[in-house]
């Protein structure tokens, strides 16, 4: 048996769920990468494309003999991409990680994923527009940013329209991240060094 408090709280979940919004807004969390992270409608959800981007930085760093290694994040949502990396590759290498957002609450899910995984000391948050508040360089650059054409947002599922649109609104050709991106990663990125970007279709 079930006290009515309880039977209320499953009722409104089970009423948002049938609303539309995703069981991970709902609950608050989601597994990437064969973990469960931290989410919210402030960040973008992990979704399994997005562990590709994993599975090549370790390709590209499994014989590097490199003591210490920079990695950023842009738009780093829930730091999804760059905790499972670092926890990937630290018993074999000396990881720094950055992770950058432009939002102030993702960076506040981000912070307790770190937490979470006991990476507060490892990975550097800060809340910056792109790379405007950086003066550092970094061997590795990654991002999944917003590819979505802005007219095609409206036939977007009715759960992914739960995600926070800045992060899934890539302007009129779904190109406009990339040209910002583009624009000044070559001031942030070491001799030698790899930017890895999520695309669209």
């Amino acid at each position: 048996k079930i006290t009515l408090k309880e039977r209320n709280k499953i009722l409104d979940k089970l009423f948002q769920r049938l609303k539309g919004k995703p069981l991970s807004k709902i609950f608050g969390e989601k597994e990437f990468y064969s973990r469960q992270f931290i989410t919210s409608e402030d960040t973008l959800d992990p979704r399994p494309e997005t562990e590709l981007i994993v599975d090549v930085v370790k390709n590209l760093l499994q014989d590097k003999k490199k003591k210490k290694i920079n990695i950023l994040d842009v738009g780093t949502g829930s730091a999804c991409l760059i905790i499972t990396i670092t926890l990937e590759l630290m018993s074999k290498l000396n990881i720094q990680s950055t992770g950058l957002d432009i939002s102030a609450k993702a960076l506040g899910i981000a912070r307790k994923n770190l937490i979470k995984f006991k990476l507060n000391k490892k990975i550097n948050l800060i809340k910056s527009n792109w790379f405007e508040r950086l003066d550092n360089k970094f061997d590795i650059i990654i991002s999944n940013p917003p590819y979505i054409k802005k007219n095609d947002l409206d036939n977007l599922s009715k759960e992914v329209l739960f995600d926070p649109l800045i992060s899934l609104d890539g302007g009129l050709t779904g190109l406009r991240s990339y040209f910002e991106i583009a624009k000044d990663v070559h001031q942030y990125i070491k001799n030698n060094g790899f930017v890895i970007l999520e695309i669209g279709k």
